[in-house]
C-alpha cells in the first residue's frame, strides 16, 4: 500500500495522531498542561535525565499511536544505567537499540500492540490506498470542472464512510453541525482509548524496571466526560454552535 501521494491519508494520520495530546488536553488556555504525568519524582527525574520530559514523551506516545495504526506493533528500546548500588540512575529511549553499551548499562525491548481490530485496520488502509487522487492538472473545460467537483464532493463522503469506524471528520461541508460534533466526540472517545492502550502496555514493562505500577498516568480529558457530551448532543439543551466551543475547548460540562 502506498500513500505517499494520497492526500486523504496524509490528512487522518495529521487529525488522528500528531495533534493528539492537543485533541486530548485542553492547552488553548495552558500550554503547561499535558496527556500525561508521573507522580513519583524520582522516576520523574530519571526520565528528565535520559531527556524525555513531557513534551517528548506526549511526542513518544504519539508516535507510537501512528506506528500501531500503521503496522499494528512498536518496539521501544530502553538502555538502563544503574550506579555501583545497583540503583536507576539515568533510562534513554530509543527507536533502535543501541549496539553497545556500558558495563552499568542493561538494555530493555518492550513492544506495544494496537488494541484496533487487525482485520479493521487493514481493511480501511487498504480502502484508503485504492482512493482515486485527483491528476494534477488545468481543469478547463466545464464538462472537466464539473467531474472534478462532483468526484471531489463525492470523495469527502466515501472517506466518511470508510473511517466510520474511527469517526475521524472529513472536509464535507454539507453535514450538519449535529454530526460534525457527534464525529468529533466519538474521534476523541477512539484516541482516549488509544492511548490508555498504549500507557498500559508501557507501564507493564516499567513495573519491571522500577518495582512500581502506573507510573505514567494519563492526564486528558476521560472518555466519562466525552460521553456527558454525547448526553448534551442527544439532549439538544444548548446549541450546536455552544457545543462545539466547549468540545474544542475540552470544558467539562
Amino acid at each position: 500500500m502506498e500513500f505517499d501521494h494520497n492526500v486523504k491519508y496524509f490528512c487522518m494520520i495529521r487529525d488522528l495522531f500528531h495533534h493528539m495530546s492537543v485533541e486530548l488536553v485542553n492547552k488553548f488556555e495552558n500550554h503547561d498542561n499535558y496527556m500525561i504525568y508521573v507522580q513519583n519524582q524520582k522516576i520523574r527525574e530519571t526520565f528528565y535525565k535520559g531527556g524525555m520530559n513531557y513534551n517528548e514523551f506526549e511526542n513518544l506516545i504519539q508516535t507510537i499511536a501512528q506506528k500501531l495504526f500503521e503496522k499494528g506493533k512498536y518496539y521501544l528500546n530502553l538502555v538502563i544505567t544503574k550506579n555501583k548500588y545497583g540503583d536507576i540512575t539515568n533510562i534513554n529511549f530509543y527507536t533502535k537499540m543501541p549496539e553497545i553499551i556500558s558495563e552499568n548499562q542493561i538494555r530493555y525491548r518492550i513492544k506495544i500492540k494496537s488494541n484496533v481490530n487487525y482485520f479493521k485496520r487493514k481493511l480501511l488502509l487498504y480502502r484508503l490506498s485504492n482512493m482515486n487522487e485527483y491528476e494534477i492538472r488545468d481543469y478547463k473545460s466545464a464538462k472537466e470542472i464539473e467531474y472534478f467537483l462532483e468526484k471531489g464532493k463525492k470523495d469527502k463522503y466515501k472517506f466518511l464512510k470508510i473511517t466510520k469506524d474511527i469517526y475521524i471528520f472529513g472536509d464535507t461541508e454539507e453535514t450538519t453541525t449535529y454530526y460534525h460534533n457527534y464525529r468529533t466526540i466519538k474521534t476523541k472517545i477512539w484516541q482516549v482509548r488509544f492511548v490508555e492502550n498504549i500507557l498500559k502496555q508501557l507501564n507493564n514493562a516499567l513495573e519491571k524496571i522500577f518495582n512500581e505500577k502506573n507510573i505514567i498516568k494519563y492526564n486528558g480529558i476521560t472518555i466519562e466526560e466525552l460521553y456527558k457530551y454525547l448526553e448534551k448532543l442527544e439532549e439538544n439543551e444548548i446549541s450546536m454552535s455552544e457545543l462545539s466551543k466547549k468540545i474544542m475547548k475540552l470544558e467539562v460540562i
